[in-house]
């Protein structure tokens, strides 16, 4: 992947670089290990501060109108990414969890995050709070949409 258009990238909050252990990918619409620009840029960063990336997944039980076929259909694909994140040598977490509360747990140990942007209500309410919570850099990278939305 070549170079990631400033266009794409946004901060979230004004918090100070951490010394963290590492860099916190909060994968949440790009379920992908394979042209992801936010998950390019998280791998960026971890090489410049010279950290590993540790990607963190949050599945939620209240996602809108999701079924047992959705959860399973999910399932098995971040199965996939993770073996590919694997064979990157990026260790990958999957929690029962709400993704904001979990990123925001995640990212105590993190010198920065980087979140895929997702253009649902809801997933621009799980950003919106983990701002607020974590204490690091929260960067938003928009992957899933060709031209980005400013």
């Amino acid at each position: 992947m070549g170079m990631i258009q400033k266009e794409r990238i946004k901060l979230l909050n004004n918090r100070r670089l951490a010394s963290g252990k590492y860099v916190l990918y909060w994968m949440q619409a790009a379920q992908r290990a394979e042209y992801n620009h936010a998950l390019e840029y998280a791998i960026r960063s971890a090489n410049k501060l010279k950290k590993p990336v540790l990607v963190f997944f949050g599945i939620t039980a209240s996602w809108p109108e999701a079924n047992q076929r959705h959860y399973y259909f999910m399932l098995e694909g971040l199965q996939e990414v993770r073996k590919d994140l694997e064979a990157k040598g990026i260790q990958m977490v999957i929690r029962r969890d709400s993704p904001d509360a979990g990123a925001a747990e995640m990212a105590k140990d993190a010198a920065l995050v980087v979140v895929d942007a997702g253009q649902l209500r809801i997933q621009k309410k799980w950003r919106t709070n983990a701002a607020g919570q974590i204490d690091c850099p929260l960067y938003e990278v928009e992957t899933n949409l060709i031209v980005p939305v400013v």
